[in-house]
């Protein structure tokens, strides 16, 4: 009996904004003016972090806005019945707002994984599953999944935090947006 297909996708600057609202919000708070530019792979200093965790108290993930075709991809992706699973680095205590925020956008998923080492959950799931691709927005965990879990395809979303790093592999896919992915994604399969 062959496997069910599956991607795995990351959360935060994949299906919903994450570092753009953040930032407006901190800036408007401190009056300062921090840029997507100046962060490089979620590098907060000690005073964005602790703005990040009160934010995070009062419901930063229940308002966050979907990234550019996120909807459309998924929906796509779920008609071909490929299995979605988000992997996020989310603290698992924002689990609730997180599924609030996926039901409310009606975002389609099979399986909600809280974890910072998403190269063993993606290993894990390939015991079950042919996991066909992971998606993630950042750099370091791009390297990472592709290393430890020989997947077929690996997408790094082009953001302004992972423009310093140059891709020096042709299994990992740069793409601008979520969407970018589906064309790939289809041509793999056939």
């Amino acid at each position: 009996m062959s496997k069910h297909l599956a991607i795995c996708c990351d959360l935060d600057d994949c299906v919903f904004s994450f570092l753009g609202p953040f930032l407006d919000t901190f800036n408007e708070y401190t009056g300062k003016y921090v840029s997507l530019s100046e962060l490089r792979n979620y590098e907060f200093d000690r005073e964005m972090s602790i703005f990040l965790h009160e934010e995070e108290d009062r419901g930063l993930y229940l308002n966050l806005p979907l990234e550019h075709g996120a909807i459309t991809f998924l929906n796509r992706v779920f008609s071909y019945n490929i299995r979605i699973f988000f992997v996020t680095a989310r603290p698992e205590v924002y689990e609730r707002d997180t599924r609030i925020a996926l039901a409310r956008n009606g975002v389609p998923f099979d399986k909600l994984i809280f974890s910072k080492s998403k190269a063993d959950v993606i290993n894990h799931l390939k015991s079950k599953y042919d996991v066909i691709s992971f998606i993630d927005d950042r750099f370091a965990t791009v390297q990472d999944v592709y290393m430890k879990c020989a997947l077929p395809t690996v997408f790094l979303i082009d953001k302004p935090h992972n423009q310093n790093y140059v891709l020096d592999n042709t299994d990992i896919v740069r793409v601008k947006y979520i969407m970018d992915i589906w064309n790939i994604l289809i041509g793999n399969l056939k």
